[in-house]
C-alpha cells in the first residue's frame, strides 16, 4: 500500500474510533452550567484562563482594558511598528538555518524542525495579579 493509499484509511479510521466513542458532553451540574454561560454572555466582563491550576480570572471589562493600555503605553517595553516584521524575521531565521545546515552545524532534520513555514501571530493577555494569602477572600469557601 501506497503512502498516498494510507492517508485516507488512516483518516478514515479515526475518524470511524472516534465516532465510537462515548464523551461525556457536561462535566458540569446544571447550575454551574448556567452560570458559567451567564457570565460567558456578560459583555462587561473579561474571562481568562489564570496561569496555576486550571483556574479561571474573572476581570472587570474597562479595568482589564485600562490595565492592558497602562502596560502597552509603557515605552520602555512596547512601540508601535510601522509594519508587521513578521517577513523580515522568517527570512532573517531562514538565513541563519541555511547557513547552519551548510556548515554542518545543524542536520537537515533539525533544518526543517526550525524552519517555521506558517509562524502564528502573538495574543496578548493580561491576568491579576494574584496574592497568597493564609485566609480565604470574602466569599470564598
Amino acid at each position: 500500500m501506497s503512502f498516498d493509499m494510507d492517508v485516507p484509511w488512516f483518516e478514515q479510521h479515526v475518524i470511524s474510533s472516534i465516532d465510537q466513542m462515548e464523551i461525556p458532553w457536561n462535566n458540569l451540574s446544571t447550575p454551574l452550567r448556567q452560570a458559567l454561560v451567564s457570565l460567558q454572555r456578560d459583555s462587561s466582563l473579561v474571562i481568562k484562563r489564570a496561569d496555576k491550576r486550571g483556574r479561571i480570572d474573572l476581570m472587570d471589562k474597562e479595568q482589564y482594558l485600562a490595565e492592558a493600555y497602562r502596560q502597552l503605553n509603557e515605552s520602555r517595553y512596547y512601540r508601535l511598528l510601522n509594519e508587521d516584521p513578521k517577513e523580515r524575521f522568517q527570512e532573517q531565521i531562514e538565513k541563519v538555518l541555511a547557513k547552519g545546515s551548510l556548515e554542518g552545524v545543524i542536520t537537515a532534520k533539525e533544518y526543517h524542525f526550525l524552519k517555521c513555514m506558517y509562524p502564528v501571530i502573538p495574543s496578548i493577555y493580561f491576568l491579576q495579579k494574584i496574592h497568597k494569602s493564609v485566609e480565604y477572600p470574602k466569599g470564598a469557601q
